[in-house]
């Protein structure tokens, strides 16, 4: 049987319309169409597409199948066609190759076509997630924006803290922590404790909530000495108690969606295969195991253990200039996962003993090699990526016993290499 024949394809996306260009097969452009970014015209557009060429095989070329180019990725997905997605770094260094005087959105669709026809290794089909995969990708990624957010208010909050009553930041401070939930419900009712210091004291206690009644008192005490010292301005006073009011109700609203979020992750693994098994390895928690299902699962299915570890940032590359070499870990990965891996391997350290010795074995003078904090760290990671990949592509379970075992059968060889040298 005759073999179908390729049909390159590169489309440039924008907001309102996409431009696309074909490739013959010697190629070179054969046809140019616009394509307004609308699901019908996509839809209208490669069914028309695939009527001029029955008998071919049409791959298409996108740089990205995120944000502007996600219509058309599940179009052309649904209609069967082949996507191929482009780096966007690659794309800026194969432009100097084949040369753009001038940005164009005809020459960069081009572009994407001939990085097809030209078998780019940067050109890749690309790697359709499942419902629940992007699930938890949005969810994850949602949570991360929003935690980061918050920590943005809660470091004003803490600059605001240390003009008002820099005492309430000391270690010896003997009243509510500074970003506790407590210190904001009397931030709340005193935005600049303006009138603390008049106020009954089972108001105040009432305001803190919880903890034992001798606490409660010295909370009280502090904060109303506080208040007496605090010196500012009227008219400064008043604009601190807007700036104070905002960033509570700011910090508020971003807990409560966090803990709507944390909920929502927590719904999503139960419901996964995959979610509980990948939870029983240590330091492995839901918003750590929901970024490694939704982030990297989808790529382990096409692709071997050592290009997902790329994928996260945890592959050291080594750049050769004559007899000289550097290594330096990977540009352009997924900021998501690395956080996340690294991230489990801190609490893995805290928790597992295994994983608290290959960290030592790492900071000390191992084989002539020591290696800072952060680096062993992530040298840390990338042990634990091969047992992730094994879990999460495999019907094995997570079991520490064999582990250890094998960790000291490595340790018996290296002793007797050791020895033998």
């Amino acid at each position: 049987m005759e073999e179908q024949r390729i049909r390159w394809v590169g489309v440039d996306c924008g907001e309102q319309q996409h431009r696309a260009v074909v490739l013959d097969s010697t190629g070179e452009g054969v046809a140019r169409f616009w394509v307004v970014n609308r699901r019908e015209k996509i839809h209208q557009w490669v069914v028309e597409l695939r009527t001029a060429y029955p008998h071919e095989r049409l791959r298409l070329v996108v740089e990205s199948r995120r944000s502007v180019g996600s219509v058309l990725a599940q179009e052309v997905v649904a209609l069967g066609l082949e996507l191929w997605t482009v780096w966007p770094k690659a794309l800026k260094d194969y432009r100097s190759l084949e040369g753009q005087p001038r940005k164009d959105d005809d020459r960069d669709a081009y572009l994407l076509a001939r990085m097809g026809w030209n078998a780019v290794s940067a050109c890749r089909p690309a790697v359709m997630p499942r419902a629940e995969e992007v699930e938890l990708c949005r969810l994850t990624r949602l949570h991360e924006r929003i935690t980061r957010e918050k920590t943005r208010m809660l470091q004003q909050l803490r600059s605001c803290l240390l003009e008002l009553a820099p005492e309430m930041l000391a270690p010896d401070w003997e009243g509510p922590r500074w970003q506790s939930v407590r210190l904001r419900r009397v931030l709340r009712r005193w935005p600049t404790l303006e009138g603390l210091e008049r106020a009954r004291r089972s108001t105040v206690e009432a305001a803190l909530k919880g903890g034992p009644q001798a606490e409660r008192t010295q909370e009280v005490e502090a904060l109303r000495t506080c208040a007496r010292q605090i010196r500012q301005s009227a008219a400064e006073r008043a604009i601190v108690a807007l700036e104070m009011s905002y960033l509570v109700d700011q910090i508020e609203r971003l807990a409560a969606i966090l803990w709507q979020l944390d909920e929502k992750i927590r719904s999503a693994l139960r419901h996964h295969p995959l979610g509980s098994k990948l939870q029983e390895m240590p330091g492995y928690g839901p918003f750590t195991a929901g970024v490694e299902i939704g982030e990297a699962l989808p790529l382990m299915r096409h692709a071997d253990e050592g290009k997902v570890a790329t994928y996260a940032g945890l592959t050291p590359l080594v750049r050769q200039s004559g007899k000289r070499g550097r290594s330096h870990l990977a540009r352009g990965v997924n900021r998501h996962l690395l956080r996340a891996r690294y991230m489990a391997a801190l609490g893995a350290c805290k928790t597992s003993t295994l994983d608290r010795a290959y960290y030592e074995r790492k900071r000390q003078d191992f084989e002539g090699h020591p290696k800072p904090h952060v680096k062993a760290r992530i040298a840390l990671a990338r042990q634990r990526s091969k047992v992730v990949y094994k879990l999460l592509t495999t019907d094995v379970s997570y079991d520490k016993e064999i582990l250890i075992r094998a960790h000291f059968e490595r340790r018996q060889l290296q002793e007797q290499r050791a020895k033998a040298a």
